[in-house]
């Protein structure tokens, strides 16, 4: 369990009981997540058989949800700047027909597809977090790969991009968010739509990608205890990210653009809510001209960082 520091609790915080209810939900996540964990899904062996030739290399999981389009668009465009992974697609979807629509996508562009065991929250972050558990439980101990990643369904690389210069010589690597300061101001975790790992080097610790709440943290947060707590993030690099503005002929300018590693442009809320539909255009639109031979620089109109590749 995160050791969240009793003294850090404010009084009013404990007339709240808000050490109680934190406990308490700590242990229904941890039982949730055992039992989701333990459900194997259909062709489970059959899938591990496919995926052996996978063991000491590199892989990128993704986890899918209701959108098809978005999936169709990271394949593809990873195709052609991938060239140190594999990319394995879990389906976390709700809607069956999404779910079909998604797995034509991956049969038409060769990628290896799995649907996720039904997976009953409709908690955001919980949804999200038993998914990779799941996946990290279930797959990537049976693979036992050199490194792999969980890259976000809806980041979208813009060129060339290697997870071996990524991550170098770290025992992992991604995008380094703090904990919320009224909480805990020293917990911090790395993003769950973009964190690698050299599965060597941390198979020992018992990852844990459920949110951590009582000390800010979401989706991923459980593994401040299970990992980074152990780790000086002052002496490691991370992502870098940065907010970008395009200008896309026809449709205008698009700001506020999250670009991290200067690669993979994330386009940000397009699972959970109806924001799908006007985002689907601007994107269309974009990589259709990027997939036609234009660079993704083409369109940039201004570009500001917001995070070093160190710790900032």
């Amino acid at each position: 369990m995160i050791k969240r520091k009793l003294s850090s609790y404010q009084f009013t915080s404990w007339i709240k009981l808000e050490p109680v209810k934190y406990l308490i939900k700590y242990i229904r996540n941890y039982f949730v997540t055992t039992l989701y964990v333990a459900k194997k899904g259909k062709n489970l062996d059959s899938f591990l058989k496919k995926c052996k030739h996978l063991s000491g290399k590199n892989i990128i999981l993704i986890i899918a949800f209701e959108q098809p389009w978005v999936i169709e668009w990271q394949l593809k465009i990873s195709k052609e700047n991938i060239k140190d992974a594999t990319i394995i697609i879990f389906d976390n979807s709700r809607d069956q027909s999404k779910k079909n629509k998604i797995k034509s996508v991956c049969h038409d562009l060769n990628a290896l597809y799995f649907s996720l065991p039904k997976n009953k929250t409709l908690h955001v972050n919980r949804s999200h977090s038993l998914a990779m558990q799941w996946v990290y439980e279930n797959v990537v101990k049976a693979i036992k790969p050199n490194i792999f990643a969980f890259i976000d369904h809806d980041l979208i690389l813009i060129k060339g991009f290697s997870l071996l210069n990524a991550i170098k010589d770290q025992d992992f690597y991604g995008w380094h968010r703090g904990g919320l300061q009224r909480k805990n101001p020293d917990a911090w975790y790395l993003w769950a739509g973009y964190c690698m790992y050299n599965y060597t080097k941390i198979k020992k610790s018992n990852l844990y990608f459920m949110y951590d709440f009582a000390n800010g943290l979401d989706t991923g947060g459980g593994n401040y205890d299970a990992l980074y707590h152990g780790y000086d993030d002052r002496n490691m690099n991370f992502s870098s990210a940065s907010q970008v503005s395009i200008n896309i002929p026809s449709i205008g300018v698009v700001d506020d653009l999250m670009l991290l590693d200067d690669s993979w442009y994330h386009i940000g809320s397009v699972g959970h809510n109806d924001n799908t539909k006007l985002k689907r255009g601007y994107v269309t639109t974009l990589f259709n001209k990027i997939e036609k031979g234009d660079s993704w620089d083409d369109f940039v109109v201004s570009c500001k960082t917001i995070q070093n590749k160190h710790n900032s």
